[in-house]
């Protein structure tokens, strides 16, 4: 399976690379300069970076099963959020596959700043835009995540807990090729079940 990770220089994106790669899958990291390489390369990924004019996308992206984005609130060259941008490219190009992390979306509140009011509203319109769009998406809608060692021990409801970076990247990595989250959104916490037991159950 050959898979593209978009922000494959963040904590996630490194560990779900190493995941992939250690299990024979061919990645291509994508990053925005070529000072993350170094850190990039010992995933076994293969870095590629990003270009104004959109070459390297325009080459990576056709040769991707998947592709998983891990860029946070990178917004793309059209000032667009980052993850509606590769949306509208994988759509354009038939690659069906694609993956979206995310945090918890936040509850609204009274005392909400209208620069965080603006920030939900674009969040919710982001994930609506990206659902009209012809592909087999999912949201990963993860707890607040933490540079702590993986536990293995995850559970597919929404936390308030901190969950390790690396868990993140094993549930991704397994649910790229689970078909029931197609067209669905995955609440990710920590918890006391094994990661492709949870995945398997959340499949019945």
């Amino acid at each position: 399976m050959r898979v593209v990770i978009a922000g494959g220089h963040s904590a996630v994106g490194k560990h779900l690379a190493a995941g992939l790669t250690s299990r024979g899958h061919t990645v291509f990291a994508l990053v925005p300069t070529g000072h993350h390489h170094a850190a990039v390369r010992p995933t076994g990924a293969h870095p590629v970076t990003l270009d104004p004019g959109g070459r390297a996308l325009a080459e990576t992206l056709p040769l991707a099963d998947a592709v998983v984005y891990t860029a946070g609130t990178t917004r793309g060259p059209d000032n667009r959020p980052g993850e509606l941008t590769y949306a509208a490219a994988l759509d354009s190009i038939g690659v069906r596959r694609y993956l979206v992390l995310t945090t918890n979306p936040p509850a609204h509140s009274d005392s909400d700043t209208p620069e965080r009011t603006s920030y939900l509203a674009e969040r919710a319109a982001t994930e609506e835009a990206i659902t009209a769009h012809d592909l087999d998406w999912t949201f990963v809608h993860a707890a607040p995540l933490a540079d702590t060692p993986p536990t293995g021990l995850v559970s597919l409801s929404p936390s308030p807990a901190r969950i390790s970076r690396a868990d993140v990247a094993a549930v991704l990595a397994a649910l790229i090729p689970a078909a029931w989250s197609h067209r669905a959104s995955v609440d990710l916490g920590p918890g006391d079940t094994p990661i492709a037991e949870a995945v398997a159950r959340a499949r019945r």
